[in-house]
């Protein structure tokens, strides 16, 4: 009776073992599965608001449902970068102005969104051009 009342203590034992490790372990998987899943819904949006004489305005945007950490960064044509900060937000928005300075006709632009937790990266080129055209008018004499 004795070898029968000790295997099934045993295989008791391992049963409530096991399962307190199942349940300790549940609710850190599905808090990362869930961060994940928020981060890769995060969709930011770049927008042209508009223009004025020699500067254009644009703006960045997203929401979510919980807060999440980035990194926005703006690069010019050249790679140089204009604009780098670290935001934690749930809804974010913000607007840029970019002023020519009369270094030629078109300046491009990268907006990228960096989020931290999982890697993932949305970089948007805009390219803001000005052409010249004049309008003529022919009449016949």
């Amino acid at each position: 009776m004795k070898k029968q009342s000790f295997k099934f203590r045993t295989i008791l034992t391992g049963l409530a073992l096991a399962s307190v490790v199942v349940v300790a372990t549940l609710p850190a998987s599905a808090k990362d599965k869930k961060q994940d899943s928020v981060s890769a819904s995060i969709i930011p949006v770049v927008e042209y608001i508009g223009s004025d004489d020699n500067s254009s305005l644009f703006t960045v945007a997203f929401e979510n449902a919980t807060p999440v950490k980035f990194e926005l960064t703006v690069n010019d044509a050249q790679g140089t970068q204009i604009f780098s900060q670290e935001f934690e937000a749930a809804k974010f928005s913000k607007y840029f102005k970019l002023v020519n300075e009369g270094t030629g006709d078109s300046q491009d632009l990268s907006f990228t969104v960096h989020i931290l937790p999982n890697g993932a990266s949305h970089t948007f080129n805009v390219s803001n051009s000005t052409k010249l055209e004049k309008n003529v008018t022919i009449t016949k004499l």
